[in-house]
């Protein structure tokens, strides 16, 4: 995406509505299964005006921000769900991260030609890691490892998975990144599908948008984010795959 797109995408985004029925307000990651590939495709559902809800016109990266400006504050957002199962059913779901940034005294909008500028949160002076907590278990963005989101996933989908990230650096002006792999295993332990880096964007608490990056914050979800095929996208693919088989059965 270029400037243009993504910058009108933060503006507005302006996706198909498509709203998960059950799960509490906010922002979300619905889990689907797509090949062999896992894929978080993140939503809003809750009521500002300054966002539009639906499902993002991408996947993979979402923010929230932290309850508060300053020091030891947390966010219990962006969550999990698993909406339709499918062949996850069974099976087990975890996820694992693999990487923590920061990025430091941020514009409070996105510009033309914008950089983002995150860098290894253990790389600053000063910063301590973040905590993330998830069914009892705690990993630190230091050490790494894997938080085991769910077993057994019910065949009728499994709502309201949510994740508590901690944060004891002061938040203000400042965005974290975390970087993570889903996994899912089915009901003997082998691997069903794996998915390809998470990003999980932690803004600054405040009390307008601009003090909570707001803007800045879903330029930098459309930038991290895997665009999603539009139909008539999908559509063109499909036919070419058509067209593929033809050539290939002559």
């Amino acid at each position: 995406m270029n400037f243009s797109t993504n910058i009108a995408l933060a503006a507005a985004l302006t996706a198909t509505i498509v709203l998960p029925a059950a799960a509490h307000d906010g922002r979300r990651f619905d889990v689907q299964l797509d090949g062999a590939t896992l894929v978080a495709q993140g939503s809003y559902t809750g009521g500002s005006p300054m966002e539009t809800p639906g499902d993002r016109p991408y996947s993979n990266a979402l923010h929230d921000h932290f309850a508060f400006a300053g020091a030891g504050a947390s966010a219990t957002l962006p969550g999990y769900d698993i909406i339709e199962p499918g062949a996850l059913a069974g099976g087990s779901l975890t996820w694992t991260l693999t990487g923590a940034r920061v990025w430091q005294n941020t514009p409070v909008m996105p510009t033309p030609q914008l950089e983002l500028g995150f860098v290894p949160l253990d790389q600053v002076d000063g910063q301590q890691p973040l905590r993330v907590s998830a069914n009892g278990q705690t990993i630190t963005s230091d050490a790494g490892g894997s938080l085991l989101l769910a077993a057994n996933i019910p065949a009728a989908g499994l709502l309201d998975i949510d994740l508590v990230y901690q944060n004891p650096n002061d938040n203000t002006g400042s965005l974290y990144l975390l970087e993570s792999l889903l996994t899912a295993t089915d009901a003997a332990g082998e691997t069903l599908a794996v998915s390809d880096t998470v990003y999980t964007v932690l803004s600054p608490g405040g009390d307008n948008g601009a003090q909570r990056r707001h803007h800045l914050s879903l330029y930098v979800e459309s930038v991290l984010g895997t665009p999603v095929p539009e139909p008539a996208s999908l559509a063109v693919l499909a036919m070419g795959a058509i067209v593929l088989v033809r050539r290939r059965g002559r």
